[in-house]
C-alpha cells in the first residue's frame, strides 16, 4: 500500500465519510461511522487522559474495532492483493 498516497486523500475521505453519515442520519438511520487510519481532527488527542473533543466529527478507524481490512481483502482474493491502477486501488466487491 502506498501510504503517501492514501494520507493525501484522508481529508477528502473525511469529507465523504461526514457527508455519508449525514445522509444516513436524515433518513433517521442509526449510524456509527468507521473510518480509515487514526482520527486527526486535533494537534495533540486528549485521549486516554481526557474525552475527545469532537465526538460529533471523530470517526474511529475501523481497526481500533478488530476489523483489518487489509486481511479481509487478502483472504477474499486467495492471498493476493487487487490490482492497482494510477497509484489508487481498483475498485472490487471486496467484502
Amino acid at each position: 500500500m502506498d501510504m503517501d498516497e492514501t494520507l493525501k486523500t484522508k481529508s477528502e475521505h473525511e469529507k465523504i465519510t461526514r457527508e455519508i453519515e449525514q445522509h444516513l442520519k436524515d433518513k433517521t438511520l442509526l449510524t456509527f461511522a468507521l473510518s480509515s487510519d487514526s482520527c486527526q481532527l486535533c494537534d495533540k488527542c486528549t485521549y486516554p487522559r481526557g474525552g475527545c473533543r469532537h465526538l460529533e466529527l471523530m470517526h474511529p478507524c475501523i481497526e481500533s474495532h478488530g476489523i483489518v481490512v487489509a486481511n479481509l481483502i487478502v483472504k477474499k482474493h486467495d492471498g493476493l492483493l487487487p490490482r492497482r491502477a494510477y497509484g489508487h486501488m481498483v475498485q472490487h466487491d471486496f467484502l
